[in-house]
């Protein structure tokens, strides 16, 4: 296997919920459980007075972040050895990797079902890295070696991969938590739509020379829960399966909605190799324009690969940290191509493990004061995105409040989408909740918590989001401290 940040503030005054133990459902994306009782507040009114304001000091410190950051790439085949949690750990723990890559290759099962022990490989493998802590980037292919191609082994017929899918259909339902994205895979050697025997190799431009590829991509979307996406190696791929036109580009209106078109990403998996990412953009600047858009609603990952050369000045650094922003990197093989990778040690490598994906700082809180059982708090928060990109799966935002010295705790669900965090863009979220009565008088921690949506992972602190601040994690919790109040009878 081989935008410029925008500068626009947008504001978001969002109305908030407060969760209780009865109240199980978040749209069928996970579940929160609280102390209190359900109940719903309103948006924060306009003009709203708040005398209380908190600077947050930044932080230039790298550390884990769900679904973003550098990865590691682990081919998958019957003789391999299978993942562990305790290898997760290790990965995160001591690299800073909260994602795999697994690239499952079944050659042997080209004309024949896969077999048990391949499948329950798949499964133990889910099984570790959920323990472990991290994500995965899911591929299937069937060939890691161009000759078998030469051989018209390359891949398999679309009847025997869709049985594939079949079977594997149970496996990533049950997985869908920790899938952070699925990468096409299936047609051609390493799974990258190039070398096919049995999808037409080099088709031409038109819907039409891509329906069999189609195929493939519509029953992976079919599978997969519809809050997750599936990517594909070059910008045609989804042109063509689609039958679009880069006129046709998402927005902000059509992102995010469920259709097809919105969760189609792209993986680019020849970075910075040469001028055209060895063919990836085809010498055509309107798939780069395209994909630059696109990439504000979907994910963008990948590796870079070997040049023809074996140097690229396209991989030094100015380049290489224009081309990351543009394109909203969100995840990058720390594996491969070692050469490129090379070039950023010691240079722009700690700037580039910062910003990959999403990076949210904290810049101003707002408060009101004079704050009673059964009365409002209200809140202000500014919250700058350093990242390359944003959020690309759903992700929940709380406003929590621990009470000193005691268990009481109350969770309030925040009407806000991470996804439209955008890069390079400072957002305000405004809050207003209504406190339960029930609520008792005495000194409060604030937390922000961005919490994983799903119910397995919502109270896991490893699937919950760290502000890029000083004094403001709490690693045991997931929590985020972002002011302490007093609340009165």
């Amino acid at each position: 296997m081989k935008k410029c940040f925008l500068t626009l503030c947008a504001l978001l005054t969002v109305s908030i919920s407060c969760q209780s133990k009865e109240d199980n459902s978040n749209n069928g994306e996970g579940t929160q459980t609280s102390t209190t009782q359900s109940q719903t507040t309103q948006p924060l009114p306009p003009n709203t007075q708040l005398t209380q304001i908190v600077n947050y000091q930044p932080t230039n410190e790298i550390f884990l972040n769900p679904e973003r950051g550098f990865l590691t790439h682990q081919d998958q085949k019957s003789d391999s050895w299978q993942l562990n949690a305790n290898w997760v750990r290790e990965k995160r723990e001591k690299e800073g990797l909260s994602l795999v890559l697994t690239i499952y290759y079944m050659n042997e099962f080209r004309e024949q079902p896969i077999s048990e022990s391949f499948l329950n490989r798949i499964r133990n493998n889910m099984h570790a890295i959920r323990e472990g802590g991290s994500k995965v980037v899911l591929r299937f292919a069937y060939s890691y070696d161009e000759n078998d191609y030469n051989k018209g082994k390359g891949d398999a017929s679309w009847q025997w991969t869709e049985k594939h899918l079949n079977q594997l259909a149970p496996i990533i339902k049950e997985n869908a938590d920790i899938i952070a994205v699925w990468e096409s895979g299936f047609v051609g050697v390493w799974g990258e739509w190039y070398y096919t025997n049995h999808y037409t190799f080099k088709p031409a431009d038109n819907a039409q020379a891509y329906e069999p590829r189609k195929k493939v991509l519509a029953k992976e979307l079919s599978i997969l829960p519809k809050d997750r996406m599936v990517s594909v190696r070059y910008p045609k791929a989804k042109l063509y399966t689609q039958n679009i036109g880069i006129e046709n580009a998402l927005t902000a209106q059509t992102a995010f909605t469920g259709s097809d078109l919105s969760r189609i990403g792209f993986h680019n998996d020849c970075f910075l190799a040469d001028d055209d990412d060895t063919g990836t953009y085809h010498h055509i600047q309107e798939h780069r324009n395209y994909v630059a858009n696109e990439t504000q609603y979907v994910v963008m990952g990948g590796e870079t690969c070997r040049p023809a050369s074996g140097y690229s000045s396209y991989a030094e650094c100015s380049n290489a940290l224009k081309d990351m922003a543009t394109y909203h990197w969100s995840y990058l093989n720390q594996d491969y191509y070692e050469g490129i990778l090379n070039l950023w040690k010691n240079k722009c490598m700690d700037d580039i493990k910062r910003r990959l994906g999403y990076r949210f700082v904290l810049t101003e809180g707002k408060f009101n004061d004079n704050i009673k059982v059964g009365g409002k708090l209200q809140l202000q928060l500014k919250i700058k995105n350093e990242g390359f990109a944003a959020p690309f799966n759903p992700r929940d935002v709380q406003i929590i409040l621990t009470k000193k010295g005691t268990g009481e705790k109350h969770i309030f669900k925040v009407n806000t989408d991470p996804r439209r965090w955008a890069a390079g863009n400072t957002t305000e979220v405004g809050a207003e909740i209504t406190l339960p009565k029930n609520l008792t008088a005495g000194d409060y921690n604030v937390y922000l918590n961005l919490p994983d949506p799903y119910k397995n992972l919502s109270t896991r602190p490893e699937y919950s989001i760290r502000l890029a601040n000083k004094e403001v994690w709490e690693p045991q919790t997931g929590y985020n401290k972002i002011h302490t109040i007093k609340i009165k009878n």
